[in-house]
């Protein structure tokens, strides 16, 4: 989980802050909204990442108890004529989150706000990578299948805030959970209990298995399908789905894992 930033300023220095804040969003506006749409083309669809990602909980809710972890990423580039100082307050400010702290990374400057809504957590990070050129990550996570539909909504609202602004990012989307007892069957293992989901699944979509990965206690699928727009290339495959089962021998439990396109987060 992320830790919540909470903010105290006196009120002088809000007003002032505010002021501030609009004179930047007012001035990037004016020099770069007709060029947002040209820097964000390569961005992924939110519509697309939202329908994606139904389909993705209706895997894992399906085979998974309720104690479901959800994990999205939005990432890109994002060319832009501000400064690292501006580019922070700007994001920041377009996605209703704190004040981005200035932190050394590995000898870089890395821009980072962190927030909490509701029992959604999210941190944002803006990296210069030379001038007028950034990378910007927002990554959010949750936990509990009642906590779905809001972490829905606010990530598909913030990966359309991104994409406004310039960001050309690109959506990734994971989601583990413990196996429901009555599918784990005595002495099953990690490649049956895989096999089975994917028996299923293949039947509600048109996915095709192009990679595996099997380790101890681990086994991984990556799969093709059609259906599903936003994708990577693996090799020479396009691949937009991939489920994981890992044996957690401390609890002696099976997790399950589903991501798309690819499972960017440990499982």
């Amino acid at each position: 989980m992320l830790n919540s930033f909470i903010l105290i300023r006196k009120i002088g220095w809000f007003v002032i802050g505010c002021i501030i804040i609009t004179v930047v969003i007012v001035f990037s506006s004016a020099k770069s909204s007709e060029a947002n749409a040209d820097r964000a083309v390569n961005a992924d669809s939110v519509e697309q990442a939202g329908e994606q990602w139904q389909q993705l909980m209706s895997i894992a809710q399906q085979w998974s108890n309720d104690n479901i972890t959800a994990t999205v990423k939005w990432q890109g580039t994002w060319n832009t004529l501000l400064s690292p100082e501006e580019a922070a307050v700007v994001l920041t400010s377009r996605l209703g989150l704190p004040n981005a702290l200035e932190e050394n990374v590995q000898g870089h400057s890395v821009y980072s706000s962190y927030s909490e809504v509701g029992k959604v957590y999210s941190k944002l990070t803006v990296t210069p990578q030379g001038t007028g050129m950034y990378y910007v990550m927002l990554r959010m996570e949750t936990g509990g299948s009642e906590q779905l539909t809001e972490f829905t909504e606010l990530q598909l609202g913030y990966g359309e805030l991104l994409i406004d602004e310039g960001v050309a990012a690109h959506w990734n989307g994971a989601l583990q959970g413990t196996a429901k007892k009555e599918i784990v069957a005595p002495n099953i293992s990690e490649s049956s209990l895989i096999e089975t989901i994917e028996e299923d699944t293949v039947q509600k979509l048109k996915m095709k298995q192009v990679e595996s990965y099997d380790d101890l206690g681990t086994v991984s699928r990556t799969y093709e399908i059609e259906e599903w727009p936003i994708a990577v290339f693996s090799g020479s495959h396009k691949v937009s789905l991939q489920l994981g089962v890992h044996f957690n021998s401390g609890e002696n439990v099976y997790e399950i894992s589903a991501g798309s396109p690819l499972l960017t987060v440990e499982y």
